[in-house]
């Protein structure tokens, strides 16, 4: 399946999405409805989201209540991104990056950088450090849709920002989710990158 710019924009913005909150009641009956079956279909046909495609439909459907499911999401993404510890899996490319695994290290000087240029924020109440893997996919999103941040193209920031971290990431999620849509999401995201990053090596000068 090929993907327009457009396509990556909106998959790199839905993937942001997951990273940067648990989904919340209304999203998980709108994965119910006529229109988010339609939306997972589009996403299925995307060979690198088909698992986590999978995984949300036998996550999200019924008999299971979504106020329950939410629940149950937000407490394994809080043990999972928020508490820390052994069991834990940063979402902050500083904690890869860094020498001694800090937050606030450079990494999250340059997205905040980065984010500036293009005129982006995070959303409101989110007092996490920058470098956040949902803010990184959301620049990533601004770069495939065309806008410019100091000479970046789409495809450097993927290589110099994201591939760099992204993948000992998913390979903690790998061994540390307790629930599939966590640890899907993760390798789902990884496959998804390199899916943009090999489409963008072979893709004619000015595509």
């Amino acid at each position: 399946m090929e993907l327009t710019s457009e396509d990556r924009k909106q998959i790199d913005r839905w993937l942001a999405g997951f990273f940067l909150r648990e989904p919340d009641a209304a999203s998980i009956q709108l994965y119910r409805s006529e229109e988010g079956t339609a939306l997972l279909d589009q996403l299925a046909k995307v060979p690198a989201l088909e698992p986590l495609v999978s995984t949300m439909r036998a996550t999200f459907a019924p008999p299971v209540d979504p106020e329950t499911l939410r629940l149950d999401l937000a407490a394994a993404y809080g043990r999972l991104f928020l508490t820390g510890g052994p069991r834990g899996v940063p979402l902050h490319a500083s904690a890869y990056l860094s020498e001694r695994g800090l937050l606030n290290q450079a990494p999250t000087r340059e997205t905040a950088a980065i984010l500036a240029s293009l005129g982006l924020t995070a959303p409101p109440g989110f007092k996490e450090p920058v470098d956040h893997i949902g803010l990184q996919l959301s620049i990533l999103a601004e770069l495939a849709g065309g806008a410019e941040a100091d000479g970046l193209s789409e495809e450097a920031y993927l290589r110099s920002h994201l591939l760099t971290w992204v993948p000992t990431l998913a390979a903690l999620c790998a061994q540390r989710s307790t629930v599939p849509f966590y640890r899907d999401l993760a390798t789902s995201a990884l496959a998804w990158l390199r899916a943009v990053e090999q489409q963008l090596s072979v893709a004619p000068a000015g595509a």
